[in-house]
């Protein structure tokens, strides 16, 4: 045995000569599967600040903005902390990541009324870029 080698994967066996069970079968795994169908998703909004009026943020905007992100079901998971970047030339400013339940909560969030003052004023205050991912 000493030198030798052992296959140990089958030869592929042609399409054409599978039974239509197996047929079937072969296909379904080809299939994109429904891992995802009705399960709901976490999404997590992140979002680049580039503040040029760091007094008026804080007093006019940051202090607001906790409470209607968490009656949409959202929390932070990092504001503000040091970043570093690890690959790439973006350079961020100022990160915020937020997590909501799905998408439509993050979405919710933006669109609400009593929001949309604040985000006047955070346009006013600094330019931002946002997008949101869906978790696993």
């Amino acid at each position: 045995m000493a030198g030798e080698q052992v296959a140990l994967i089958r030869p592929a066996i042609p399409f054409s000569s599978l039974t239509a069970q197996h047929k079937r079968a072969a296909a379904s795994l080809r299939a994109k599967p429904p891992l995802y169908d009705n399960v709901p998703m976490p999404a997590y909004m992140i979002v680049d600040i580039d503040i040029h009026d760091q007094p008026a943020y804080v007093a006019e905007y940051a202090k607001f903005v906790p409470a209607i992100v968490a009656r949409h079901g959202g929390k932070y998971l990092a504001r503000g902390g040091k970043t570093e970047v690890m690959e790439g030339e973006w350079i961020p400013k100022r990160i915020a990541l937020f997590e909501f339940p799905n998408v439509d909560a993050a979405k919710a969030f933006l669109s609400d009324p009593e929001y949309q003052p604040l985000k006047a004023v955070r346009h006013r205050v600094a330019k931002t870029n946002a997008i949101t991912v869906e978790g696993v």
